[in-house]
């Protein structure tokens, strides 16, 4: 399977700058100031606290227009524009919230909150160096929130700068013991930086202050999976997928633990649910093509690596693979275009020499033979991993005896055998051992016709 980086969605909550500024008491009970008789259409303020009345219900539109109206009335304070930002941001008018921020920070440019509230924005719209460009400042002003380090962190690990978002959820942490998004954030950068263990630690950490972060379990469950702790992962995972039906990296990881598993049906159904939500995802059709081949299912598994290589032309061991599934269903001529195909992306890529070295030494139909490529193929794919695989030194015998070398044929057949022995997970050689009849009669070995 292709390596894919990981990807890890924070739920993103803007700072909550309009419950630090107004007192809620002076709206208690007020909902609608118009039906105050102290409400005075000439005073900014009472604009403000209806806006805020209104961002409490929701009704965004509405205190766009209130705290507009404020700063008809006076354009000099910066606590109008904080509030009308943080209602565009809560209507994804992003820009617009920028703009009010900006125009807050010049009235008052050593306000922190301000800066810090523009940079959550920035890092939601995705321009992480500005971001971190405002909570550098933030931080410097205040160094005592955690937020400012929190949403800093997320900015750095988007990027890719893992140490410096560590730092960053650590300082977080260090204010605010219970902060469990800086759990998470510092969590997906162990995870990252592939330390499985302190991953999982800071996850738990996270899971202890909110068991139902469906993100942070799935995250965890990844990390056991690459620990190999299959049954935790996935205990985990399913109570993911419960929460986040459509968290595509659970159900994928949970996919893989089944096929591994050998539940290649629940592996389909898991990859295909990923398919669903997206259509593109390069890994769940990559693996529900190895599904679909250990069940036999040959065209599927073509179908779904077609799909893989329209995606991803160039991925060699994807030719490779379809090249094997072509095999299956005797299309040799595709798989020997496929073999090719994968050798010119990547001419070190062993396994398609060894494919198409084997296809053309011992194909059931003779005009497919090739017995001198056929050794060239073979030779190289020995020579790419030192001669240390027994099935390669098999296919180069193979190869030697079709060309009529049965000296040679014997004398590889006879290391693939000493080799095979030698390995832990497979020493049975009854095949092996009737090719090398074969050879020491002079005989080819030739694959049976599958039809």
């Amino acid at each position: 399977m292709k390596a894919n980086k990981i990807n890890f969605n924070f739920l993103v909550c803007c700072v909550a700058v309009v419950t630090l500024l107004v007192n809620p008491s002076l709206l208690k009970g007020q909902t609608n100031l118009n039906d105050s008789v102290e409400f005075n259409t000439n005073d900014p303020a009472a604009y403000n606290y209806r806006g805020y009345a209104y961002a409490k219900n929701g009704e965004w539109n509405n205190a766009i227009a209130d705290y507009s109206k404020s700063i008809q009335l006076n354009s000099n304070q910066p606590i109008s524009y904080v509030y009308r930002a943080f209602a565009y941001s809560n209507i994804g008018e992003w820009e617009k919230a920028i703009n009010d921020y900006s125009k807050a920070i010049e009235l008052s440019p050593n306000d922190p909150m301000s800066y810090g509230n523009r940079g959550s924005t920035y890092f939601i719209n995705k321009e992480y160096d500005k971001a971190i460009d405002d909570f550098n400042i933030a931080i410097r002003l205040d160094p005592k929130t955690a937020a400012n380090y929190d949403y800093r962190g997320r900015s750095y690990l988007s990027k890719g700068n893992y140490d410096a978002a560590i730092a960053d959820f650590s300082h977080a942490l260090n204010i605010n013991t219970n902060d469990e998004k800086a759990y998470e954030g510092r969590g997906s950068a162990y995870l990252n930086k592939y330390n499985f263990s302190q991953a999982i630690a800071d996850y738990s950490q996270a899971i202890q202050i909110n068991p139902s972060n469906g993100a942070v379990l799935g995250g965890r469950g990844y990390a056991f999976y690459k620990k190999r702790e299959l049954e935790s992962s996935l205990d985990d995972l399913n109570r993911a997928i419960q929460i986040l039906p459509d968290d595509i990296l659970a159900l994928n990881t949970r996919g893989s633990i089944r096929l591994y598993k050998r539940e290649y049906e629940k592996a389909i159904m898991d990859f295909t649910q990923a398919i669903e939500i997206d259509p593109k995802n390069f890994t769940a059709f990559e693996n529900r093509a190895t599904c679909y081949y250990l069940i036999l299912d040959f065209t599927n598994a073509i179908k779904d690596q077609t799909i893989v290589l329209e995606q991803e032309p160039l991925f060699a061991a994807g030719y490779y693979r379809r090249a094997t599934y072509y095999c299956s269903l005797n299309k040799y001529s595709e798989a020997i275009n496929d073999y090719r195909k994968s050798i010119q992306i990547d001419s070190k890529y062993a396994d398609p020499h060894n494919g198409l070295a084997w296809l053309l030494a011992t194909c059931s139909i003779a005009t497919n033979r090739n017995g001198e490529e056929a050794v060239k193929l073979a030779s190289r794919a020995c020579v790419l991993t030192d001669w240390n695989k027994w099935n390669y030194l098999g296919t180069l015998a193979a190869a030697c005896a079709e060309t009529g070398d049965f000296n040679s044929a014997i004398k590889y057949q006879q290391d693939a055998i000493k080799l095979k022995l030698k390995s832990i997970d497979n020493n049975s050689c009854a095949d092996e051992k009737q090719r090398l009849e074969l050879y020491k009669l002079h005989q080819a070995y030739h694959e049976p016709n599958k039809n």
